[in-house]
């Protein structure tokens, strides 16, 4: 009996042992920063950007990022396995900046700041290379093209010229679709980069492209714009703008369906592959027509709309 008790003894504090030590309990919060990163200096610099390199920091966790700071209010971040960084954010050709990097760690604790460097880009007298054009998309009435330069790190813009004629604006855009072309023709397309500097690229090698033959054998017409539906902007004025649900087509894929708008029984004009578009009509009621029209030249049924501007 007594060993029996004994037993039952010992088993109860091996219980009891079990359930204090399986007990959950939260570790106290991490409130230990990263140490500070140390010897910021920087290591070289261009007209468009400036490089950094430090000492690495630790941290009790083990993990950590650093922050890099510039005195132009941008910054970016660093992984813990790398202790340098070229910087362009938001840095401008002639600008003087200064720099300091601080680390944080994952319960958001902040080391000190490091030193801080200072560092005045020098002038960008360098030009953009000359844009290379290609084509990505070729059919009978588009053709979609893409173009790049290279530069020592400036942000381009870019001129294209169709025919020797400007073609839009000039803009940061890489790619574009040239519509409502001839079938069959050549257009010969060149490009002109600038960078932020002011410094134009060389013109282009001209990049000749031929429009495909009209598909002879596609007689199907696109389907009807549904849901066609419009109205003015704002009282007073004459502006209106037109959505509907774009047609599809058996052969001409969607983005190359064109649309014949007409006001009042008046052809006013096109667009390409988008489901709207902004117009002005006549004070009163406006009788809105819209047609649907393949590559082939194939027209739809005219969607139509009446709606009225006070």
């Amino acid at each position: 009996m007594n060993t029996w008790k004994s037993f039952r003894t010992a088993i109860g504090a091996a219980l009891t042992l079990v359930l204090v030590t399986g007990m959950v309990v939260a570790p106290p919060p991490d409130k230990q920063p990263p140490t500070k990163p140390s010897n910021l200096s920087v290591t070289g610099k261009i007209a468009w950007s400036v490089s950094l390199a430090w000492t690495a920091s630790s941290d009790n966790s083990g993990q950590l990022t650093y922050r890099v700071v510039c005195s132009n209010g941008q910054s970016v971040n660093v992984p813990q396995s790398a202790t340098f960084v070229t910087f362009t954010a938001g840095l401008q050709h002639k600008g003087t900046y200064s720099f300091h990097v601080y680390a944080f760690d994952a319960a958001g604790n902040n080391s000190k700041n490091s030193n801080t460097v200072g560092a005045t880009l020098p002038a960008d007298t360098i030009a953009p290379s000359a844009p290379v054009i290609t084509a990505t998309n070729v059919g009978p009435a588009h053709i979609a093209l893409s173009w790049s330069a290279t530069d020592n790190g400036s942000p381009l813009i870019y001129k294209l010229f169709k025919d020797g004629v400007l073609f839009g604006q000039p803009g940061s855009a890489t790619s574009t679709t040239v519509y409502l072309l001839e079938p069959e023709t050549t257009y010969t397309f060149t490009a002109q980069a600038r960078d932020n500097a002011g410094n134009w690229s060389p013109v282009s090698e001209p990049f000749a492209v031929t429009t495909a033959a009209q598909d002879l054998s596609d007689t199907t017409p696109p389907t009807a714009p549904s849901g066609l539906w419009g109205g003015p902007y704002a009282d007073g004025s004459v502006e209106f703008n037109l959505n509907w649900t774009p047609s599809t087509d058996d052969v001409t894929p969607q983005q190359y369906i064109v649309y014949d708008l007409y006001i009042n029984g008046v052809w006013t004009g096109v667009t390409v592959g988008t489901p709207h578009i902004s117009e002005y009509g006549v004070f009163g009621d406006n009788f809105i027509e819209l047609i649907a029209r393949d590559q082939a030249g194939n027209e739809s049924v005219a969607a139509s709309v009446t709606f009225f501007i006070p």
